[in-house]
């Protein structure tokens, strides 16, 4: 009968195996992180066409910006603001005391959970909503708000 020998290798092989193990896991986590951070981020809307000269850059973005409206919330709500068809989500997620928010688009709708949450001003007047939940509708930069039913 002979005598069992260690494979020389075998450590190596565990080693390795090791090491695979933890790089998947390393990716699953980042990964996950990256998908929770994107959720809880706060979308961007249309960006300016960028200008060929870097320090008039900021000025020539201020200039274009027209606010539409101004939405001031008076109490806690859930608000979700997009464009019409596959456009991207402006704004998602609750709102509270205090925040404020600007219409910067002139296709948009803003679908805001309870109506007495939030005070809307176009152009420097309170624009009147029906109670309940509500969505304002900018079309061209002209509002119309409509209840919604759940």
């Amino acid at each position: 009968m002979g005598r069992h020998r260690n494979d020389p290798r075998g450590l190596v092989n565990i080693l390795i195996i090791a090491v695979g193990v933890a790089l998947a896991l390393g990716l699953v986590v980042v990964g996950g992180a990256a998908l929770v951070s994107s959720m809880k981020s706060e979308a961007l809307g249309p960006s300016d066409p960028p200008t060929s000269e870097a320090s008039n850059m900021t000025a020539t973005t201020d200039a274009k910006r027209k606010v539409y409206a101004t939405i001031e919330f008076v109490r806690k709500v859930e608000v979700f603001a997009a464009g019409p068809g596959n456009t991207p989500v402006y704004w998602r997620g609750q709102f509270v005391k205090g925040d404020m928010r600007e219409v910067l688009w002139p296709d948009v709708d803003v679908t805001i959970g309870d109506s007495s949450a939030v005070r809307v001003d176009i152009d420097g007047e309170t624009l009147k909503l029906p109670a309940g939940k509500v969505t304002i509708s900018f079309v061209e930069g002209d509002a119309e708000a409509r209840s919604v039913e759940d």
